[in-house]
């Protein structure tokens, strides 16, 4: 007989795994009303120069983003040589596109450590967290970028009665739950930052390093829009992102696929004027660059997985 703990954790597995199905079958529905001529010729018309030029600018992104915790590891007494954190940063990169979470491959980095003593085994899985929260408040600031589209777009949108239906499903009890929620999520980034409030250089390198991993995301769905001739800001591209981002964190889907796709063809094409023909394989470009980049994870993957079978982290400092 399975257990309630048993059904409660095999119920949101199979709800990202159908969410990630329906996610797809739109996908595919939008490729085939868009037409597959049309999609390959999109393709087509991107110079190889450009794709690899996108292509290196999400990997520094990536790199930018073992910098970022490294900073934050430092910074909390957990001494770990980088080349450690770049394997295992890369090695949850690529196990993050199989398993069932948008932060399922934080598990690799959090096994990677092996066994430490108690506080500096707590200050190491608070880093992981600490890593997460950065990352959003980092988002967060691309978030005005696009505030003023998104006004727009609703300031439409009312004539079609959207906006007063929406006043309605927001109102009353739903807007203090929501200021509920919010304040919670504002207690736990404060909880979580505080083992960093005495090293303020460290948050300042942290936020930097997200800002180049930002830049190396916007700078590469940039360069691939300019080659479709979509003339478009970097910092409307950058408000957009960060609306698409904040989507693809809703877990409903298996590492965001296909939510990430959708959400990001809607967003452009409804709040920036970017065509469907151009946007959609961008998307689908942006989901392969990511993989690429991840794939020296694989090989990175089982020494990862070595060091979780490690008493201390001392015994690999050579490294």
């Amino acid at each position: 007989m399975t257990s309630d703990s048993e059904r409660s954790e095999v119920w949101p597995t199979a709800l990202r795994l159908a969410g990630t199905l329906v996610a797809l079958g739109l996908l595919a529905y939008l490729l085939v009303q868009l037409g597959w001529r049309e999609f390959l010729d999109a393709l087509a018309q991107i110079p190889w120069t450009a794709f690899v030029l996108a292509l290196t600018m999400v990997a520094v992104s990536r790199i930018a983003g073992v910098s970022r915790w490294y900073f934050l590891l430092r910074s909390a007494q957990v001494v770990v040589p980088w080349r450690r954190a770049f394997v295992l940063t890369f090695a949850s990169l690529f196990a993050s596109n199989f398993l069932p979470t948008t932060v399922g491959g934080d598990v690799i980095r959090i096994a990677g450590v092996g066994q430490v003593e108690s506080r500096r085994r707590t200050a190491y899985v608070t880093s992981v967290f600490a890593d997460r929260i950065v990352g959003l408040l980092g988002m967060a600031m691309a978030l005005p970028f696009g505030v003023g589209l998104l006004i727009a777009y609703v300031q439409g949108a009312a004539a079609g009665s959207l906006l007063p239906l929406t006043g309605v499903a927001l109102g009353g009890s739903w807007l203090s739950r929501i200021r509920a929620r919010l304040r919670r999520v504002a207690q736990a980034v404060l909880e979580s930052l505080s083992l960093w409030k005495q090293n303020p250089a460290s948050i300042f390198w942290a936020f930097a390093s997200t800002w180049v991993i930002m830049l190396g995301r916007f700078g590469s769905i940039w360069v691939l829009l300019h080659a479709l001739d979509q003339s478009i800001s970097l910092g409307t591209i950058a408000g957009l992102w960060s609306f698409t981002y904040f989507v693809t964190l809703v877990p409903i889907s298996i590492n965001g696929l296909g939510l990430q796709e959708l959400s990001m063809t809607f967003i452009y094409v409804a709040l920036g004027g970017v065509t469907t023909a151009s946007i959609l394989p961008t998307a689908i470009l942006v989901r392969v660059m990511d993989t690429l980049v991840s794939v020296p994870g694989a090989l990175m993957l089982p020494q990862s997985l070595t060091w979780s079978r490690r008493r201390t982290i001392g015994m690999d400092d050579e490294l």
